[in-house]
């Protein structure tokens, strides 16, 4: 068990730690549900970044297809994110143990069945 006296280590300091890669993350994560459409300065303004970097992140993040911008000039979350989604899913031993249980339970009862984490 920890002291909780000792200061804890700021895992932002390590040499490892990739800046850019956690601002492209607060860009995505800007999208939180509230609005499906943001505009650059609502990105910028959530992401607390500047309008600069949030211009050159969202165009790198729609550039490999992670965000559309629609004829007004807002952003949006693209389906290619779903991706992620996919790849847990089916590497996720617990999901793919309980799949046939949460079928069958499903067929059973005829009601929806889910899995929380």
């Amino acid at each position: 068990m920890s002291d909780p006296r000792r200061p804890r280590k700021d895992p932002t300091a390590s040499s490892l730690y990739v800046q850019s890669v956690e601002k492209a993350m607060k860009v995505l994560t800007a999208f939180d549900g509230s609005k499906r459409h943001l505009s650059l300065s609502e990105i910028a303004g959530l992401a607390d970044m500047d309008i600069s970097a949030a211009q050159r992140f969202t165009h790198t993040l729609s550039t490999l297809g992670y965000l559309t911008k629609g004829a007004d000039k807002k952003y949006e979350l693209s389906p290619r994110l779903l991706d992620f989604t996919f790849h847990y899913l089916s590497s996720s031993e617990l999901v793919n143990r309980a799949a046939p249980y949460l079928q069958q339970l499903s067929s059973e009862t005829e009601e929806a069945t889910n899995l929380t984490v």
